[in-house]
């Protein structure tokens, strides 16, 4: 019915302890606990082009023995305006991964700054002159200007 929408497969080896039919739904735009900023900002920006949580459309967060935790937006396969977002979202990936360049760079912004602000000044010292960054500039916990780029992509990394 849709070109890049899957339905639900369970995956081998996998106990189930959801208490819905996942074989109803139709899953897309996973992230689990270790997942890059990409990924992590196509799941907020899909799920709000879904319209947010609803009755049709939700979050699920399942355990996992090696990262901890995964994440995959759910779709009941009544709400068919959704599963047609949905898909033209998916679609839209395979010519550019990025569902959103805004929110991409807000959220790596953003984690950016908090981890610069975490770091104590003798990292930061040593970060700004790998990055050819005076280290007076370390003593601040704002992000310092980076007139060669890179350093807030260096950052939202998590070093």
């Amino acid at each position: 019915m849709f070109k890049h929408l899957q339905r639900y497969t369970r995956p081998q080896h996998f106990a189930d302890f959801a208490t819905f039919d996942r074989n109803e739904y139709y899953v897309c735009f996973g992230q689990h606990r270790d997942s890059d900023t990409v990924t992590r900002s196509n799941h907020r920006v899909a799920l709000a082009s879904l319209g947010g949580a609803s009755d049709t459309v939700f979050v699920v967060r399942d355990s996992h023995c090696l990262v901890g935790w995964v994440e995959a937006i759910y779709i009941h396969h009544t709400n068919t305006a959704a599963c047609a977002i949905a898909d033209r979202l998916l679609g839209k990936q395979e010519s550019y991964p990025v569902l959103s360049e805004d929110d991409w760079s807000e959220l790596q912004w953003t984690e950016a700054a908090e981890f610069w602000a975490s770091l104590p000044v003798r990292d930061r010292v040593r970060i700004c002159t790998n990055h050819g960054i005076t280290p007076f500039a370390a003593r601040r916990d704002e992000l310092p200007k980076d007139p060669q780029g890179g350093l807030v992509d260096y950052l939202s990394d998590g070093v």
